[in-house]
């Protein structure tokens, strides 16, 4: 049963990327690394990398789906995003994205992912989604490796 509940999670991963680089492959080449199978409805991913810009789904059919929205922006270094879980996706919830590339050894950065869920969802939810979260960002440290 779904009952109010708040979870938050974060990670960090190692990208074998400068700065710079690794923040051009987040926010303008996330359709190169993020896989269909981590969509909501098999479609591809963007993310407009301003105030307001969307992290967004679109299918071949013209739908898609607004997964959240830029609410915090340090161009280079940090991207959060707010969003809604619709019930379907298991909300009804409210959610925060946090991105942030920081430079770690010669050449590498480090991304750090925070994930917040609230609203009206099941007690595991906080982890798949993180889970979820950690396959997905995995398809940026591989596009970066490559």
């Amino acid at each position: 049963m779904n009952v109010f509940r708040e979870h938050a999670g974060s990670f960090e991963l190692d990208l074998d990327a400068d700065p710079q680089r690794a923040w051009v492959a987040l926010t303008q080449e996330m359709g190169n690394w993020w896989t269909a199978d981590m969509t909501a409805a098999g479609g591809r991913m963007a993310l407009e990398a301003q105030l307001g810009g969307r992290l967004f789904e679109t299918t071949s059919d013209g739908g898609g789906i607004l997964w959240a929205t830029v609410g915090v922006l340090v161009p280079g270094q940090k991207v959060e995003c707010f969003g809604e879980l619709s019930p379907a996706f298991g909300g009804p919830a409210r959610t925060w994205h946090s991105f942030e590339i920081t430079p770690s050894v010669a050449g590498r950065s480090t991304l750090t992912y925070h994930d917040h869920v609230w609203g009206s969802v099941d007690e595991g939810l906080g982890a798949t989604l993180l889970q979820g979260w950690k396959a997905i960002l995995g398809g940026l440290q591989r596009h970066l490796a490559t």
